[in-house]
């Protein structure tokens, strides 16, 4: 774990108590996946724009952030809305012979 990370884990244990009044295990927060989604999303609905930053911040450093899917464009739908399939191409440069 990089001083970088724990540095803003110690940021926002102090924030948290100071303005939602909330107590953080940083030792939980680092091992507990589970532990560490709640607590982050509770800091997240604080009125607070640091700590919300730093709340989504860790929940990427920490692997807590899903992937977005890949967009679609309106062009890849099919009238009905299901998608088209992809063309292939057999041939992309030069002649066939």
């Amino acid at each position: 774990m990089d001083n970088e990370l724990l540095k803003k884990l110690a940021h926002l244990k102090i924030l948290l108590k100071r303005n939602g009044g909330i107590a953080v295990d940083i030792t939980q927060l680092i091992a507990d996946r589970e532990y560490a989604r709640d607590l982050l999303t509770k800091a997240e609905d604080i009125d607070s724009e640091e700590i919300v930053l730093l709340a989504l911040d860790l929940k990427d450093k920490l692997g807590l952030l899903a992937p977005l899917p890949a967009a679609s464009t309106a062009s890849d739908k099919a009238a009905d809305g299901a998608e088209k399939p992809k063309p292939t191409q057999k041939y992309v440069l030069g002649t066939r012979g």
